[in-house]
């Protein structure tokens, strides 16, 4: 734990903007687990994202929601609220990618997940590519549904290429130890 609060308060004091190391300490001071962190920098960004697209700065709403998700994985409510202002935008297959593990699509989220795949070839490997983020993946945050599409995504990832891409091969020990302990 202690490893884990150094990490964190060093990725708060690497950010280049002295604003952002005020906002991120103050926070970090009043919030003082990992978790009560995180969920008040969630508030924080969905406050500002909300500001932006009320300002009509819908660009700089996603980026906001974006650099969130560089950090911390995966919330579907986020990820909704991102593929919505993608959609107000146009954007189809950007909308697409944050619906992809979405349960109950509307017709129009299908159309979006269709084209995303799509744009990736329906090539099993390269969505996953573009749908995990590259750190701090937690697969444990995801609902079953979203488990068993992604295990599903996996294995056919499996398939085309004959082996397990080595960016999947944590992620897939982990879901197979989960469907052994449930089994």
């Amino acid at each position: 734990m202690k490893k884990l609060i150094s990490n964190f308060i060093s990725w708060i004091l690497s950010s280049e903007n002295s604003e952002v190391k005020k906002t991120r300490l103050s926070l970090w001071e009043r919030h003082r687990t990992v978790k009560d962190y995180r969920n008040a920098l969630e508030l924080r960004i969905i406050k500002r994202a909300e500001k932006d697209v009320l300002e009509g700065d819908i660009d700089k709403a996603i980026s906001r929601y974006e650099g969130f998700f560089q950090y911390y994985s995966f919330n579907q409510n986020l990820h909704n609220k991102i593929a919505e202002l993608y959609l107000h935008k146009d954007d189809k297959v950007s909308a697409g990618r944050y619906l992809f593990l979405k349960e109950n699509l509307s017709e129009t989220e299908m159309q979006c997940v269709r084209k995303f795949k799509k744009s990736c070839g329906n090539s099993s490997t390269i969505i996953l590519k573009k749908l995990l983020p590259k750190e701090n993946f937690r697969v444990k945050e995801l609902t079953d549904y979203q488990k068993n599409k992604l295990k599903k995504l996996i294995d056919d990832s499996t398939k085309e290429s004959g082996v397990t891409p080595n960016f999947l091969k944590g992620i897939k020990r982990y879901l197979e130890k989960i469907k052994a302990v449930q089994n």
